[in-house]
């Protein structure tokens, strides 16, 4: 009998690893991911898996557990452009402070992490401010570029108030 499971968990685990390894077919999937630490390894595992550029989304509470793989990401050569909810100075690549965490916090109940890496994967995750977590991740190209391009539009919207002000925020205010 005992045999018989170990068999059962030898074919599993193998076609689980084929899926997981065949970008082909994998592309299209997206996989769930509960619970704060197995978020947090596969955000930093992300990170160091980055070769090109990333894009990362992220509060304090969060990034602080991912310094050390940005920083290694950053050494390698990695474009980095972190959009960063909260005060810590992390000085890696081009860095946007939000300014507007306590509103946002506020509304939502909730943080958000957007990282998208080298066009390729997203994770995207959401940590209540209960303690409770979920996220998920995929190569699936449309969820990666549609992440992207949340986070360059937060980059805009944050430079666009730097350089415009108030004017600026009363109009992304009244939506």
């Amino acid at each position: 009998m005992k045999g018989d499971y170990q068999r059962t968990f030898d074919i599993l685990s193998k076609g689980l690893n084929d899926a997981y390894q065949n970008e082909q077919t994998t592309d299209h999937y997206i996989w769930n991911v509960s619970g704060r630490q197995e978020i947090m390894r596969r955000l930093i595992e992300s990170i160091d898996q980055a070769k090109g550029s990333l894009y990362l989304s992220v509060w304090d509470e969060e990034v602080t557990s991912m310094k050390k793989s940005l920083n290694r990401a950053h050494d390698r050569g990695v474009q980095i452009s972190i959009v960063h909810y909260g005060k810590s100075i992390l000085g890696i690549g081009r860095e946007y402070r939000h300014g507007r965490e306590h509103q946002i916090r506020q509304q939502r109940g909730a943080r958000r992490t957007a990282l998208e890496v080298d066009e390729e994967k997203v994770v995207l995750a959401h940590f209540l401010e209960d303690g409770g977590s979920n996220a998920l991740w995929t190569s699936n190209k449309g969820l990666v570029l549609l992440a992207k391009d949340y986070i360059i539009h937060d980059i805009y919207t944050i430079r666009m108030a730097a350089k415009f002000g108030n004017e600026a925020l009363e109009i992304f205010e009244s939506h």
